[in-house]
């Protein structure tokens, strides 16, 4: 592969955003700035890394063995609301390239991903946070899958 001037501005965008994401996990008061800056009307600092992440697509790729997805759908419903409307999920995006689909449920850096003490085998106790989430990640999975074959049949 040749470098190019495409990949000189490309590799500066990069640093530029990883930077910025640097900043968003350790400088909350960033985050309240990066929210105004970029006219986020919900509260919720989910809503910022959900924007974050929309528009630096290119960092899902690289835990996905490079495999680059685009976005699809963000804050997508994945499952069935109940007859009042309430219960009902949204993942925060759908990815695809042309052979696969990729859930992505984007988790607050905050999040407590272990206990404090260790199970009986040794290893780490994974927290009721991490749990919910893979749980989570599991709904969209199977509701999605269901919601797919639905529209292919009909």
């Amino acid at each position: 592969m040749k470098l190019n001037i495409t990949c000189i501005v490309n590799t500066g965008y990069r640093k530029r955003s990883l930077q910025e994401f640097e900043k968003l996990l350790y400088d909350t008061s960033y985050v309240d700035a990066y929210k105004n800056e970029n006219s986020i009307a919900k509260a919720s600092v989910e809503k910022v890394w959900q924007h974050f992440f929309k528009h630096n697509q290119w960092i899902f790729g690289y835990g996905l063995d490079y495999r680059f997805q685009s976005i699809l759908q963000d804050e997508v419903n994945l499952n069935t609301a109940d007859l009042d409307g309430k219960n009902t999920v949204n993942g925060d995006f759908l990815l695809a390239d042309n052979k696969f689909t990729t859930f992505v449920e984007i988790k607050r850096p905050d999040m407590q991903l272990f206990h404090g003490n260790r199970n009986r085998a040794d290893c780490w106790k994974l927290s009721s946070d991490l749990y919910d989430a893979h749980s989570q990640i599991l709904e969209h999975k199977a509701s999605g899958q269901i919601k797919l074959q639905m529209d292919i049949t009909n």
